[in-house]
């Protein structure tokens, strides 16, 4: 959290951190040192202590639609964490989820993702959810458009 906050609000969890935060298996254990996160490249790159910055060129257009909450968690009904969800547009009722091109390939993690999804969609009436993969922020404008056709103004 800290690293986000200290990288301003359209950075993200990337990498390794990301992967540790979906409590995905295999990883090598963490020595506390490197947190991953990754930051529009929008100018010049900073360094920041402890934290490894990945970048993308994107639509400086896309940045303009900040979302309320980043990694916002879902619980259940009964208050346990059900999701965390990437991007998360209160105002709208809109989840926006980055899917990578390694993990999401995976037939089982593909329907793991289908099955939160529609948990999700079950769980709170009336919210939408987007989809992103990495070859979208090659895409001027892409994150924009979709974002407004989901009914964001």
């Amino acid at each position: 959290m800290a690293a986000q906050l200290s990288l301003g609000p359209v950075a993200f969890a990337g990498a390794e951190t990301a992967a540790r935060l979906w409590s995905m298996q295999g990883l090598p254990r963490w020595d506390g040192r490197e947190i991953h996160m990754v930051i529009p490249a929008l100018g010049a790159q900073r360094h920041v202590p402890g934290i490894v910055l990945h970048s993308w060129d994107t639509d400086p257009e896309d940045v303009t639609f900040p979302p309320t909450d980043l990694q916002h968690p879902f619980p259940d009904e009964r208050g346990r964490l059900w999701a965390v969800a990437d991007f998360w547009w209160a105002d709208r009722l809109l989840i926006g989820e980055a899917d990578g091109v390694g993990p999401h390939r995976q037939p089982d993690v593909l329907a793991g993702d289908r099955r939160r999804q529609n948990a999700l969609q079950t769980l709170y009436p009336g919210t939408r959810i987007v989809r992103f993969t990495w070859a979208d922020l090659d895409r001027p404008g892409c994150i924009r458009s979709t974002v407004a056709r989901a009914g964001y103004p």
